[in-house]
């Protein structure tokens, strides 16, 4: 029985797998998002992961034989390590790859609130913010603000997942430091 449940959580787990690896083939055909291609890439080797899980807890399943009197549990093992292997050098090699295709020949985002809609959640959000400090700061005055403005955001707004805080020079600082 309880490989019958692994099964079917298997099965349903590659089912919503393959609907989330076509919305992200979908969103980076749309965007032209490398990054979101990539995510794709890998929920598409996820997805064949699960059905080779489901390969292998069939093949478990066998009755003991002749050949194997005490079964073909361990074959479970087999696949699953096969699994890991294939995640490994598929999901991380066609990632690699199609990193570098769009290092090497770049191409501009179009849409890319795309993108974001599709591993965000609409009940999480990342905020992106960009300070000018005083020059007389020291790096540590620096984070000390950025973490204690971290925590606040968080505080208040819980649906905040991630605060990326970029510190800039004022423009006429900016611009009397050019080495040009």
């Amino acid at each position: 029985m309880a490989l019958k449940t692994s099964k079917s959580v298997v099965y349903a787990a590659s089912a919503g797998n393959l609907l989330v690896t076509l919305t992200k083939f979908a969103a980076a055909s749309w965007t032209g998002s490398a990054a979101m291609l990539s995510e794709a890439i890998h929920s598409l080797v996820d997805t064949a992961n699960q059905l080779l899980l489901v390969y292998g807890i069939h093949r478990a399943d066998r009755p003991p034989d002749e050949k194997h009197p005490l079964g073909y549990g361990r074959e479970l093992y087999f696949w699953s390590f096969i699994v890991a292997l294939f995640m490994l050098t598929i999901g991380a090699g066609l990632s690699c790859y199609e990193g570098i295709q769009h290092i090497s020949n770049p191409t501009a985002i179009e849409n890319g609130h795309i993108s974001y809609i599709v591993h965000m959640s609409p009940d999480q959000i990342v905020v992106a913010l960009a300070f000018e400090f005083n020059d007389d700061l020291t790096t540590p005055q620096i984070e000390k603000i950025v973490a204690n403005l971290e925590r606040a955001i968080h505080k208040a707004h819980p649906d905040v997942i991630a605060v990326f805080a970029k510190p800039q020079p004022r423009p006429q600082a900016e611009s009397a430091h050019r080495p040009w």
